[in-house]
């Protein structure tokens, strides 16, 4: 070991220099090469441990190039699904309970992104099917409570202004309500009747 030159160590050219690149088709065969291993030992080491960029401030050219490499970024199916039913896990199990918390100048920041932005309709609808029912992260199925179950209904049937026993016409807010046929409260359409409150009060004494 005394005898190693460092000097000439020094002067060798590295195996790489000079190449352009990796090739596609290598970087492919590394990926698939990582694809769902995982490291039990350093899983174990971090955990509890904050992440290494936790607080960091990062410059105005290195977010210009994380801006520049999502650009155009689309993902797939697969990890669409994946992402979703993730997020929907953690609101499930109370990690997102409150939802995001953003900072003061983030949120100031995506007020005037938004300024003089308008959607269409077509991009409207887009957004609430892909959000409405199953898809939202906020959906309980039938563990849904009273108030939940309620904004539900109103949501699918509408607000009718007419009662469907007297026929009386017009009436609105607190005037007309909408009144389970069953008593079981359940998620279907055909379960549930508009009545006046008068109509209501004898409907539910039957």
């Amino acid at each position: 070991m005394n005898n190693f030159n460092y000097k000439i160590m020094l002067k060798r050219i590295p195996w790489n220099k000079g190449k352009k690149g990796i090739s596609e088709k290598t970087r492919q065969k590394m990926r698939e090469a990582k694809l769902g291993k995982k490291n039990p030992k350093l899983s174990e080491a971090l955990k509890g441990k904050p992440s290494w960029n936790k607080g960091k401030e990062w410059s105005e050219k290195s977010k210009q190039k994380m801006r520049e490499t999502h650009l155009g970024m689309k993902y797939s199916k697969t990890t669409k699904e994946k992402h979703r039913k993730q997020l929907k896990a953690q609101w499930k199990n109370g990690i997102r309970k409150g939802g995001w918390k953003l900072s003061k100048i983030t949120k100031e920041k995506i007020r005037l992104a938004g300024i003089g932005k308008k959607l269409t309709k077509k991009t409207k609808e887009k957004i609430s099917k892909a959000q409405s029912g199953k898809n939202g992260f906020h959906w309980k199925g039938d563990d849904v409570g009273y108030s939940g179950l309620h904004k539900w209904v109103r949501k699918v049937l509408g607000r009718p202004t007419i009662c469907e026993h007297c026929k009386r016409s017009g009436l609105t807010g607190k005037q007309i309500h909408w009144a389970n046929k069953s008593r079981e409260y359940k998620r279907k359409k055909d379960d549930w009747i508009r009545l006046c409150v008068k109509c209501h009060k004898k409907y539910d004494k039957k």
